[in-house]
């Protein structure tokens, strides 16, 4: 058994999430599951997880105690050789399942429960917990619940793993989600190439299954690549927020002349998106294609500090009100509820919709995608109108020894721009705008910049290199 100051390394900003064995292992699965359990006596749990190796040892241990105070388990994951997901070379017994799912069917349970790491390295794992209305159970209440079981609890030796008498999520579920999603895809028509990479990871399950179906009934041609369960990763890291994983889905969209290319993360609740020309298409970039489609006027739109002027601009065009926000996902949240917001988008390629919960649905985000192209006939013209007033290049993420440090030198050397501070050090003007913010995560510091020139570009760089080092 670990100390707890050790354990307390896994609760990060919104989740709970490190590496294997050094901060979380089996141990820490049970204790969480006797920290949850204890507050949701007798309740139904969804589980699912993502296709990492360690999700099947975690799940054991995490529903022992969950079970021993009376809750029903649900794993949302379909078993090799189900409907939903096909034989594959890594077995799992709970099989596997994307968050999106997740929060596509929570509503049928009091809470669930994500086994997953999201983007980050096969050697890290993680938990989500989100409740029946989709609001997630903050990682500080978590973590006080985990530090009062800690020392009441049994020792490691002495507990009894028990997986017996587990459900799983009945069909009529999972049709419902099929034809929720149905309602966003029966408008485009059937021309069009798309590329799929899904990353190896928990879209090979319902996403992998909608697509192909909806491909095939519906005469698109679907190029799909890593779709086997590879919790290790081996053809490329599901972070699509690092621009050398994408080299394969590029290299689909070049040689099958593909309209667009996807890519999925880890668990599936974000998604990158390579364009015809085969550039990768910015984050914020995203939604201004979305927010086209989209039928709502008069609505707040919420985006994070790191998204640059464009949005703001195809938000205001489509009728509605743009709102600028902190990232962090649990905060965003709370905050769209707040604003009664139809829309929120994160740089790091989360989007959010208020008619399906507030949560993440990125077949969604597909379907207003495909609509973009159907409506212009391409992704690239309409990025180049969102983009010929502007120069900008890929989010700098910088590793530093002291983020906050830096932060304030940042702030003290673009002082006469009157820099905000509503995410990290934010600065808006007619010819720049830029957001540099610690990680929430990691020792890291992202910065977006936007300029009205290349040579306004690298002035600002290179000063901001100098602060840096």
């Amino acid at each position: 058994m670990k100390s707890l100051d050790i354990y307390h390394q896994a609760f990060k900003a919104y989740d709970i999430r490190s590496l294997r064995h050094d901060e979380i292992d089996a141990y820490f699965a049970y204790l969480l599951g006797c920290a949850i359990g204890a507050h949701y006596v007798g309740k139904h749990i969804l589980i699912g997880g993502d296709t990492r190796l360690p999700n099947d040892e975690l799940i054991d241990h995490l529903i022992s105690w969950l079970k021993t105070c009376g809750c029903i388990i649900t794993v949302a994951g379909m078993m090799a050789g189900d409907d939903y997901v096909w034989p594959l070379w890594q077995s799992s017994r709970y099989g596997y399942v994307s968050s999106s799912t997740i929060y596509g069917l929570v509503s049928e349970y009091d809470l669930g429960i994500i086994v997953s790491a999201s983007h980050n390295p096969a050697s890290y794992v993680g938990f989500k917990v989100v409740q029946h209305d989709h609001v997630f159970v903050a990682t500080s209440i978590l973590k006080n619940r985990f530090d009062s079981v800690y020392h009441s609890v049994s020792h490691p030796v002495s507990y009894h793993i028990d997986t017996n008498h587990i459900q799983s999520v009945p069909a009529s579920q999972y049709n419902q989600l099929v034809t929720l999603t149905d309602k966003y895809f029966e408008d485009i028509e059937p021309w069009l190439t798309i590329a799929v990479d899904y990353s190896n990871g928990g879209a090979i399950a319902f996403e992998q299954r909608y697509l192909t179906i909806r491909a095939a009934d519906h005469w698109h041609t679907l190029i799909q690549m890593n779709t086997s369960a590879d919790g290790t990763y081996s053809n490329h890291p599901s972070d699509t927020l690092d621009v050398i994983n994408y080299q394969q889905l590029i290299t689909a969209v070049l040689w099958d002349q593909a309209d667009i290319g996807i890519m999925f993360d880890g668990d599936a609740d974000r998604i990158g998106i390579v364009a015809s020309n085969w550039q990768l298409v910015p984050w914020d970039l995203v939604l201004s294609l979305i927010v086209g489609q989209i039928d709502a006027t008069d609505r707040m739109i919420v985006f994070d500090a790191m998204c640059g002027n464009s949005i703001r601009r195809a938000i205001t065009d489509s009728g509605n009100i743009p709102v600028v926000c902190k990232m962090w996902r649990y905060f965003i949240n709370e905050h769209m509820r707040k604003v009664d917001a139809v829309v929120w988008w994160e740089i790091s390629g989360h989007i959010m919709f208020q008619e399906l919960g507030n949560t993440e649905n990125v077949l969604v985000a597909i379907s207003y995608l495909l609509k973009s192209i159907q409506h212009s006939w391409s992704l690239d013209q309409q990025l180049v109108n969102l983009t010929q007033w502007i120069y900008r290049e890929p989010m700098l993420n910088l590793h530093v020894n002291d983020p906050d440090v830096i932060l304030s030198n940042i702030k003290l050397e673009f002082a006469h721009l009157k820099p905000l501070e509503i995410d990290g050090v934010n600065i808006y003007s007619d010819s720049m705008c830029m957001t540099a913010r610690k990680s929430n995560t990691e020792t890291i510091i992202r910065i977006q910049l936007e300029t009205s020139t290349k040579e306004e570009f690298h002035e600002i760089l290179d000063k901001i290199k100098a602060i840096i080092g």
